[in-house]
């Protein structure tokens, strides 16, 4: 309870005192920070500002990785036997013999310092410090602190948190243990207390600060070393700049990526373009930015090395990173890039490097809590994010522009397009210009050596195949006369095919434009729910959004029985009525069912499971989709006496990378570490949108070129 003040004759408190609840401490340290690299993120932050050059953190991975196991098999087993009510996240502590250590080489504090300073929450050490707050302490670095609550981010991998100190100048450290479970049998922060401890006669000359967590939570620790690696890189962009991470024992450096193009072109390594953000006007000031886009691991010119990463982005990492002082400030985001923007489907490759530090120098607090966006209902960022989105849009055309002029060359060496344009060799030219446009803007979007390339440019071309016709007669040496008639009677008939073609086409573009109204709708209104059965349906009608070369369903939203006996029909299984198993009692309901090949004998079952537009997936959703590809993979390993793959797509709206929800948290973090050979692929409705554009937008544009052409010749 609050403390008690003097009271007046009634006995009521002459003062209304406010206290520090603290619960505070898992809001603003658990909570918030879900996740070991943005815990240790803090840590690193707080080294710099106070000069260290260089911070050590050692992690114990293997030992992390062996009790991580145990608990969770544990935890899996309470579950089971109903001893505890969720398992999907498990916070349970490792052993206190398993600690992370953090040791910087800081000015470090004294005992005072500890008190006045470290101990204090939300302190604000720039308005708090009387010389230039926004300056470290020898006023050589801009600080990247300013809330005063990163010191409570231990609380969000461990439940005891170490700190020692030790002050240039001092013959003495200073050391003292903050205790979760002791802090918590408090109702105000301050009645808590801790006790110092004094190690003497320290050398004068040396300085640090070190923390140590322990009594690691189970699930805040699941990240690989590789990925905390990366997500340090990402978090700074002072690395090497007399400023050095080492993990265990290995300095961080930035991944090492290979980029086919930069905008603006011209830079330099390391170097970026200027740019003034106007503010209506009263106020300008400057940024630094560049925008790269990754190597395709498809592309003919790329050859992959080890070292070198060539893949596209994960959707959580495309777009803008703003950096203010060193540390990630927003981001990263598309900010106001839509689909509707050319060159689109590059934004799977591009990364958009921005320095504001001028937004995190003024005397307003415009980066947010989390670091993944910057405070909003702001003139000064919505003119930066306004600023930022132009210099995107600007790197997509020029990349096209690249893209357009690298592809020429890879078209003419490929065999497989190189094949499709000798057959078209013979017809004229303004018929051959459409079918190489086509080609080219496949190999385009997704390199000549991709299997979405190597399936779909032949299925592309063949509204114009009616020439291979012309090219067998000339083969056979037909009279030159006949070859002139029947060459524009095929004509009419390429005109004909032209006309089917575009009906068919056109109906898809109807299509993709009733999944971008519905993807519009579910995020301009206020109702999130009533989505997944429209989403249901259009997918039910043109299954090709889904995947291009799907032109019908096994099943939709059957049960799971009927789902294997259909699944048994389509492969031929000798006992198709079988009903002696659970499955077929299985009341459960995927939502779509196909074949992957659209054979009688598919090698690939792909089961889909769908949810409204509006509501951010989950990991329950995760969950749901894989038990029924396990289900299905039973039935079948069981009737059939082969493995055959069940894969799955989980299609719906992504979580924010700020989400905060476990669920949301936990799905992310699968969409973090996902693999390209996992069973489960997770497509948001606007990664749907853009590739079905892509895949047929570019050829409806060629055809109705072509037939305009046809029919102008034909008179």
């Amino acid at each position: 309870m609050l403390h008690q003040t003097e009271l007046d004759q009634k006995g009521r408190p002459k003062a209304l005192q406010m206290g520090i609840h603290t619960g505070m401490l898992e809001s603003m340290g658990h909570n918030m920070y879900t996740s070991i690299g943005k815990c240790l993120a803090e840590f690193i932050a707080n080294a710099y500002d106070a000069d260290a050059k260089h911070v050590e953190i050692t992690i114990p991975f293997d030992d992390i990785s062996v009790a991580r196991q145990e608990i969770k098999a544990k935890a899996k087993q309470e579950y089971a036997d109903k001893l505890r009510d969720d398992i999907s996240s498990v916070y349970d502590p490792l052993p206190e013999d398993i600690s992370i250590v953090i040791k910087d080489d800081g000015h470090g504090m004294s005992a005072k310092e500890l008190q006045e300073k470290f101990l204090i929450v939300n302190r604000d050490r720039r308005k708090a410090s009387n010389s230039n707050g926004f300056k470290s302490e020898s006023g050589k670095r801009y600080v990247m602190g300013r809330k005063g609550i990163g010191k409570l981010a231990g609380f969000g991998a461990a439940q005891k948190v170490i700190v020692e100190s030790k002050r240039a100048g001092e013959n003495y450290a200073t050391s003292f243990e903050m205790d979760f479970d002791e802090i918590h049998r408090s109702y105000d922060l301050r009645e808590v207390f801790f006790e110092p401890a004094y190690t003497e006669n320290k050398d004068t000359d040396n300085q640090y600060t070190k923390i140590t967590l322990l009594k690691l939570r189970c699930d805040s620790l699941k990240a690989r070393e590789s990925n905390i690696r990366n997500t340090f890189s990402r978090t700074f962009s002072i690395l090497g700049n007399d400023f050095d991470i080492v993990l265990n024992g290995d300095r961080v450096e930035e991944e090492k990526v290979s980029y086919e193009y930069i905008y603006p072109e011209g830079l330099e390594e390391g170097d970026f373009a200027t740019s003034t953000v106007r503010v209506d006007d009263v106020y300008e000031f400057e940024i630094q930015y560049k925008v790269k886009f990754r190597s395709r691991a498809s592309d003919n010119s790329i050859e992959p090395k080890k070292e070198v990463k060539i893949t596209s982005l994960p959707a959580s990492q495309r777009g803008a990173r703003i950096y203010c002082n060193g540390r990630l400030a927003a981001g990263p985001s598309m900010l106001g890039i839509h689909s509707g923007v050319h060159n689109f489907q590059a934004q799977n490759y591009m990364e958009c490097i921005v320095i504001a530090d001028e937004v995190d120098r003024l005397s307003n607090d415009y980066v947010g809590t989390n670091r993944s966006d910057l405070q909003s209902d702001s003139e000064i960022v919505d003119a930066l994010y306004k600023s930022v989105t132009e210099h995107m849009k600007a790197a997509l055309a020029a990349h096209y522009k690249f893209r357009q002029g690298k592809v020429v060359d890879e078209v003419e060496s490929d065999p497989t397009s190189k094949r499709l344009l000798d057959q078209l060799s013979v017809l004229p030219k303004k018929t051959q210009r459409p079918a190489k446009k086509i080609i080219q803007v496949l190999a385009s979007e997704h390199g000549v050596k991709s299997e979405t390339f190597q399936e779909l440019a032949p299925i592309m071309l063949s509204a114009v195949n009616a020439g291979e016709v012309i090219t067998n007669l000339i083969k056979l040496e037909t009279d030159p006369k006949s070859i002139q008639v029947i060459s524009h009677q095929m004509a009419e008939l390429a005109l004909m095919e032209k006309n089917d073609a575009l009906k068919l086409y056109r109906a898809r573009r109807s299509a993709v434009i009733a999944l971008e109204n519905l993807h519009d709708r579910s995020l301009n209104t206020a109702s999130k729910k009533g989505y997944e059965n429209e989403l249901h349906q259009l997918l039910k009608e043109s299954p090709w959004l889904v995947r291009p070369e799907f032109s019908g369903y096994i099943t939709s939203d059957s049960k799971m029985g009927d789902v294997c006996k259909k699944i048994n029909t389509l492969l031929k299984v000798d006992e198709v009525a079988a009903t002696g198993t659970k499955h077929y009692c299985d009341a459960t309901r995927p939502d779509l069912v196909f074949s992957a090949c659209n054979t009688n004998q598919p090698d690939q079952v792909v089961i889909v499971e769908l949810k409204s537009p509006g509501i951010p997936l989950e990991l329950k959703h995760f969950t749901q989709l894989d038990t029924y590809i396990v289900k299905v993979q039973q039935q079948l390993s069981s009737d059939l006496g082969k493995p055959v793959n069940v894969i799955g797509y989980l299609i719906g709206t992504k979580p924010k990378a700020n989400a905060t929800a476990d669920g949301q948290v936990m799905l992310l973090d699968k969409i973090r570490n996902a693999g390209a050979n996992d069973r489960i692929k997770i497509i948001s409705i606007l990664e749907l949108l853009t590739n079905a554009k892509t895949a047929h937008n570019a050829c409806i544009e060629a055809l109705e070129a072509e037939e305009k052409e046809l029919s102008e010749d034909l008179g």
